[in-house]
């Protein structure tokens, strides 16, 4: 979770940073060497240098991808030890940081529910890259919690709750498109309950679906459904797309890009004129053509080379490539790209 209500001042922060320039495109090791502590920690400077269990999954998807088991078994040495201490199931505390003057401890007990889902993928991956049986056994144990604990039927339908505590309230649910990591729930169908992770996946496409603008833009990043369906958005919520990027990478790695809607005109305008329709900090539903991070670019490069559209892929690679560095404290820039260019089946 990358911290819901993220002020627009973070925002602000983030586009300011990512117009200072450096040199490179980031790698997995300029990666390790910023954010990777000594004992597994991925640390956000951004936020105060906080570590979240979706910083902790990515990493790990990340460390399968390069074939480093030595940094992927550090890094879930530390998640495991110092979040995976819920003590009634085997969700992650979501968020971990300095509470009083040199005391770092769990933040909040209440869990992500992408953290769970990445980390969750990642186990599988790495089980299926090393062979190691442990971690499928862990990644079993953390899908059926999953399952059992953090989906939610309305009228027929299935959604996919942010957490378990919060997000709901009997009538409506607070859904974030991004939490869906759609080739983790096709790889939980081979090895869970199949019927019921297809219908999951199956269901929140619908719910994206219904809940893009109709001028290109992103997703919000925080929607209400009401018997099931997208009732508005969440109105404390004054960013969109900051969060919802993430579901165009997903849908990249699973080759489903077709199901979003209105994607084209999206990486038209992005490729076009190198800025997106974020939401203004006013809490209203205006929109503003805002300069984005380059992991922005780096996720739309990646949605436009997959579709065939290879002109608006150059020109949005350009974008990344020009900046990636440039914001080289910006652990959410930086993950993007090297996600981007990575693919997760």
């Amino acid at each position: 979770m990358l911290g819901k209500g993220l002020n627009a001042g973070l925002f602000a922060l983030l586009l300011l940073v990512s117009g200072q320039t450096l040199a490179a495109e980031p790698s997995w090791q300029d990666f390790k060497a910023q954010f990777l502590s000594h004992d597994g920690r991925i640390v956000d400077p951004f936020q105060d240098n906080m570590s979240h269990s979706e910083g902790q999954g990515y990493a790990m998807l990340l460390a399968v991808a390069h074939d480093d088991r030595v940094a992927f078994d550090l890094i879930w040495q530390w998640t495991r030890d110092n979040l995976q201490v819920r003590s009634a199931d085997s969700l992650l505390a979501w968020s971990f940081g300095q509470r009083l003057p040199g005391q770092w401890r769990v933040m909040d007990f209440n869990n992500a529910t992408d953290g769970d889902i990445l980390v969750a993928f990642a186990l599988l991956k790495a089980w299926e890259e090393w062979g190691h049986g442990g971690y499928h056994e862990e990644a079993l144990r953390m899908i059926v919690d999953i399952r059992q604990l953090l989906v939610m039927e309305q009228q027929g339908r299935l959604c996919l709750l942010p957490g378990y505590f919060g997000f709901h309230d009997g009538t409506t649910v607070l859904h974030n498109p991004s939490y869906v990591v759609y080739p983790a729930l096709d790889y939980f169908a081979r090895i869970d309950d199949m019927s019921f992770w297809t219908q999951l996946k199956k269901d929140s496409q619908a719910i994206l679906a219904q809940a893009m603008p109709g001028d290109p833009a992103l997703p919000s990043d925080w929607i209400v459904l009401e018997r099931g369906a997208v009732a508005g958005t969440h109105a404390g919520e004054a960013s969109q797309g900051f969060e919802s990027v993430r579901v165009i990478l997903y849908l990249a790695w699973a080759g489903e890009l077709s199901v979003l809607p209105g994607l084209d005109g999206l990486l038209e305008t992005a490729s076009t004129h190198g800025t997106l329709p974020i939401a203004t900090a006013n809490g209203t539903d205006t929109l503003a053509m805002e300069s984005i991070p380059a992991g922005f670019y780096a996720v739309l490069a990646r949605a436009a080379r997959d579709l065939g559209r290879n002109a608006a892929a150059d020109a949005l690679a350009t974008l990344s490539k020009d900046g990636a560095t440039r914001d080289e404290m910006n652990y959410y820039s930086q993950v993007l790209v090297l996600l981007a260019g990575t693919t997760f089946e």
